[in-house]
């Protein structure tokens, strides 16, 4: 990685140095994907690879800035020797035009979401089938609770009666008491 002391040199024109020597600052990710005619997440994947030299911002966010003299060289590598008006582009919706030999990391980041998707639905499904082992068990608790509601409502029904009968009796044996 190139560090930010390597990105500026001597005489930087925003520090009021008058070297006049050039400064190789950093480009944003999404203008450079741009100028090289890449998606950004396929040059962000290049950058966590190590494969593109790149700097996170100042602020530490993880937005890259990509050094002028790297995205040079590279502008250099995908154009060749027979310059940029060789590249084959593919109109891509939302993402303007895409040289066609960065089909291959389309693809692949489309494979890439598309087995995570995949998981990410697995997953949800064996979440819906635990989900519905406890609803089943649950609705069985609740037949069986209902049952013993009944019972106990029968029971209740029935203990007035009882009592009444126990009363009586109770009162009866107090007035033959001595």
């Amino acid at each position: 990685m190139v560090s930010n002391r390597a990105l500026q040199l001597v005489g930087d024109s925003r520090d009021g140095g008058g070297g006049g020597e050039r400064v190789d600052q950093g480009v944003p990710l999404r203008e450079a994907a741009a100028r090289l005619g890449v998606s950004p997440e396929a040059l962000r994947k290049r950058i966590l690879l190590g494969q593109v030299p790149a700097e996170r911002e100042p602020a530490g966010h993880r937005r890259y800035l990509i050094p002028e003299s790297v995205l040079a060289e590279l502008a250099a590598g995908v154009a060749g020797p027979a310059g940029p008006s060789r590249i084959r582009r593919l109109r891509v919706v939302g993402e303007g035009e895409l040289p066609v030999e960065a089909l291959g990391d389309v693809v692949g980041l489309l494979r890439d979401q598309f087995e995570a998707l995949r998981a990410e639905r697995d997953r949800l499904l064996d979440e819906v089938g635990r989900l519905q082992g406890e609803l089943d068990s649950a609705e069985v608790r609740r037949a069986a609770l209902e049952g013993e509601l009944d019972r106990l409502r029968r029971r209740l029904a029935s203990a007035p009666a009882f009592f009444l009968a126990g009363l009586g009796r109770l009162e009866a044996e107090w007035r033959d008491a001595p």
